[in-house]
């Protein structure tokens, strides 16, 4: 009987890091881990373990977290300083990169690197918010404006991302479902409407919110 898999699909493939660790010589110092969950950039993503200290207060039949400091990189990008990995030791996100395939990963890290993303710092609001935006202005009497979001980027060790305030606001709903197309077809001509304050004919409302007619 086949299996039938049900919910969300993990995207963790490999052991725990100390069942790796753990069956190395010297606790695998110098060799290279991947992480599973990271396979999916087209940049490499490795750790190469520089020092480890087993956690024995963890129970002894699961031995499952690990405190280990690696040379990171991530996405091509070298980290400058060693890294403290513990809290996700305990996943069974990480595979042993084989010694022969060392230095492919390494020459790799050298020419596929990531280039930093430039976003606008600016968005478009939903089209709901939208909407009770311009009732709003028409309810207060105010001049109608094309609303939008300041975006806030947030700063990480492994987001390099820069804001340009000169590239437009970005908008957009995505693919929606073939079932549920009919539900995002005249959207935009509606807005458009909206905004020069005429009605469009499938949405009989005026501006101030009521039936015409």
């Amino acid at each position: 009987m086949p299996y039938i898999y049900i919910g969300r699909k993990t995207t963790h493939v490999g052991k725990t890091l100390w069942q790796l660790l753990g069956n190395l010589k010297d606790y695998g110092v110098g060799r290279l881990i991947i992480r599973g969950s990271q396979q999916r950039y087209e940049e490499p993503c490795f750790l190469r373990i520089a020092r480890v200290f087993p956690q024995f207060h963890e129970p002894e039949d699961e031995p499952r977290k690990v405190a280990v400091w690696a040379e990171n990189v991530f996405r091509g990008n070298r980290y400058p300083d060693l890294v403290q990995i513990m809290r996700v030791t305990r996943k069974h996100d990480f595979q042993l990169v084989p010694k022969e395939d060392e230095d492919r990963l390494y020459e790799l890290a050298k020419v596929k690197r990531k280039k930093p993303n430039v976003v606008p710092n600016k968005r478009c609001v939903p089209p709901l918010l939208k909407e009770l935006l311009f009732r709003e202005a028409v309810a207060e009497s105010k001049k109608i404006e094309e609303p939008e979001l300041k975006l806030n980027l947030r700063k990480s060790k492994n987001n390099d991302a820069r804001e340009d305030p000169t590239l437009p606001a970005t908008e957009g709903l995505g693919t929606p479902p073939v079932e549920a197309a009919c539900l995002y077809s005249n959207i935009d001509t509606y807005f458009q409407a909206r905004q020069a304050g005429t009605t469009h004919p499938k949405f009989p409302y005026n501006r101030s919110g009521k039936l015409n007619g």
